[in-house]
């Protein structure tokens, strides 16, 4: 063979080695990402299946968990109160202060806040009394189950009867309820004769 045929022999492989190129870049390319797709949908309904007939399986185990859950949220739910009613507030802020044998001085509420799912209302209160009653009286408003409460800061000074503390609390609720005075007639309406102000039932 000579040197001419060579160099057509070796220039008609090179040809054909691009054109198998060209062919399979822009001809099977795709068709091969499109079989790699389906191969991977294949894959992900396989699984979805075997979960499906898993749950076929276990539907005695998934009642009990579904059960266990709507449980479990009814007791969220009941925790979680309604509403921001004051004259609520007022009256379990006055039953807890009693409780602990500690004097309340004074009670003020911030402005309601909407904050996504909730409600949140800030409340100053000024209590006197002995030192073991006051700090009684803090960590039950913390830690107690009364309220839907939270202590954000406390500020203690030496007073006559003790001390006297003044609490930042935080009173939430969820966003849909409302705020305020309730249609119901709160307990303390209720209180003997004599005691027509917030502040002189505070200090009873």
């Amino acid at each position: 063979m000579t040197k001419e045929q060579l160099e057509k022999t070796a220039l008609f492989l090179l040809i054909v080695a691009a054109a198998i190129y060209v062919y399979t870049t822009y001809a099977l390319q795709p068709e091969l990402a499109k079989l790699r797709e389906q191969a991977q949908q294949l894959q992900q309904r396989q699984e979805h299946l075997r979960l499906l007939r898993s749950y076929e399986l276990n539907t005695a185990s998934l009642q009990q968990e579904i059960q266990k859950s709507e449980a479990d949220l009814a007791k969220l739910n009941k925790q979680i109160p309604r509403t921001l009613d004051k004259p609520s507030l007022i009256v379990n802020l006055y039953t807890i202060v009693k409780r602990h044998g500690a004097q309340a001085q004074s009670l003020s509420f911030d402005q309601v806040q909407k904050k996504s799912a909730v409600q949140e209302m800030g409340i100053t209160l000024a209590l006197t009394g002995a030192a073991e009653n006051v700090l009684a009286t803090i960590k039950d408003l913390q830690f107690g189950d009364t309220l839907q409460l939270s202590v954000q800061s406390v500020t203690m000074s030496a007073d006559k009867s003790g001390i006297r503390a003044e609490l930042k609390l935080l009173a939430r609720a969820g966003a849909t309820g409302s705020s305020g005075s309730s249609s119901e007639k709160p307990p303390y309406m209720n209180s003997s004769f004599g005691i027509d102000s917030v502040s002189k039932m505070f200090r009873q």
